[in-house]
């Protein structure tokens, strides 16, 4: 089987490229039956976005992904073919068929499934087709969508339901909120037991020592979102503000982008509060770390913090079990799913509730590796990720045969 996987992510959203790596690399672990892996890029993008995901490819292919594709291979056939029928009359020469540049691309690779986030401009009418619905936060969470963008999406989960040949997600509660937006497509859906995979160099020494260059308090709880609204940093800085009125003082070390799309204002108005609340030393804010630095934090960090509104993975999460990190997490149903080892879990619009578990981590547990942890964490992980391999080739399979079904009754 040959695979092919658009690629999303880049600098906005690393978590993207790190979603299809893992995938990468739970295929990898099938030995001789893993499929052939190919991704594909659009042509106009920097290199410097997809660089690291190709080296885990077996082929690169640069494809035009934007312009001018812009319509569903059905909207891209019917316009194109009108344009070159009228040309033809024009010319008074034979018309040519004019066919999807992404799907002829793709023919000409001999691809068998294509996977991707939902876009537009898929051609789902020329091969299988995987798409991964993240969640249905726009329908969860609507007060972070403008009316536009929540219709946009639900258009375009809408037209993906009806038109992918199998639909991928990745928690029980995603799968149900796509049941109830789309209920006669629900039966595409498959649940698949995401796991993230761990750089087996971020175990050669201590991470203290590659961290040294950040100039880091020797204890520290980690806290890796992106500044996006729904990421809740709020009712961590004031579970901060609570403590400190105690004496109590952890230290929070975050990383990510600070830009969210839909308010630009929002990482500006996080960094008055911490003024306003008097805890501008205890929130050291690194910005955007190499890709190893994020596994060294978490490993020399006494715990891994996620105060998120909605989730429907949680990378941070799935990345701590299998590093062997214990987590302080938001209560949600896609966090417990994961069932981390040693995980807490929190109400993330009571930052009472955080202050308190906070309170009891700062106090009781030590920075850096937790050997036990870590070792069943490493010992357990190639069986899990293998797990992951053979269930995403099995809804590969499953697209294909649905593909080939249609088409036969057609």
């Amino acid at each position: 089987m040959r695979l092919a996987f658009l690629h999303f992510g880049g600098a906005f959203w690393q978590a993207g490229n790190e979603f299809v790596e893992n995938m990468f690399l739970a295929l990898r672990t099938l030995g001789p039956d893993c499929p052939t892996l190919a991704l594909v890029v659009d042509q106009h993008a920097p290199e410097q976005d997809f660089s690291a995901l190709a080296a885990s490819a077996d082929l690169l292919l640069r494809a035009p992904l934007r312009a001018p594709v812009a319509a569903p291979l059905i909207q891209w056939s019917l316009r194109a073919h009108f344009a070159a029928w009228l040309r033809a009359r024009l010319r008074k020469t034979p018309a040519r068929i004019v066919p999807h540049p992404l799907a002829e691309a793709l023919r000409q690779q001999e691809i068998d499934v294509l996977f991707s986030l939902a876009r537009p401009e898929l051609p789902t009418a020329a091969l299988p087709t995987v798409v991964w619905l993240p969640d249905f936060q726009h329908r969860r969470l609507p007060e972070n969508f403008d009316a536009a963008e929540r219709a946009r999406r639900d258009s375009l989960f809408a037209m993906m339901a009806r038109q992918a040949n199998r639909l991928l997600v990745t928690s029980e509660e995603v799968r149900l909120d796509l049941a109830a937006f789309a209920p006669d497509e629900a039966g595409k859906a498959r649940r698949i037991p995401y796991v993230a995979s761990v750089p087996p160099e971020i175990y050669g020494q201590e991470p203290s020592t590659h961290l040294a260059e950040y100039h880091l308090p020797e204890k520290f709880i980690y806290l890796p979102n992106q500044f996006w609204k729904h990421k809740n940093h709020t009712v961590v800085f004031e579970a901060l503000g609570r403590l400190r009125g105690r004496d109590v003082c952890p230290i929070i070390v975050s990383t990510g982008n600070p830009v969210d799309f839909r308010q630009s204002e929002y990482f500006g108005e996080l960094m008055q509060l911490l003024s306003r609340l008097n805890i501008r030393d205890q929130f050291i804010y690194l910005g955007q770390v190499p890709r190893l630095d994020v596994f060294r934090l978490m490993r020399q960090s006494m715990c891994v913090l996620n105060p998120s509104l909605f989730e429907g993975l949680g990378l941070s999460v799935a990345e701590s079990k299998s590093i062997g990190k214990r987590v302080l997490v938001s209560d949600l149903p896609p966090l417990r799913e994961q069932d981390a080892p040693g995980a807490v879990y929190f109400n993330p619009h009571n930052a009472d509730d955080l202050a308190a578990k906070l309170e009891s981590i700062w106090t009781t547990t030590a920075p850096g590796p937790d050997p036990h942890l870590e070792a069943a964490a490493r010992a357990e992980l190639p069986r899990r990720q293998a797990a992951f391999g053979r269930a995403l080739v099995q809804v590969f399979a499953e697209a294909q045969a649905d593909f080939q079904a249609q088409a036969s009754a057609a």
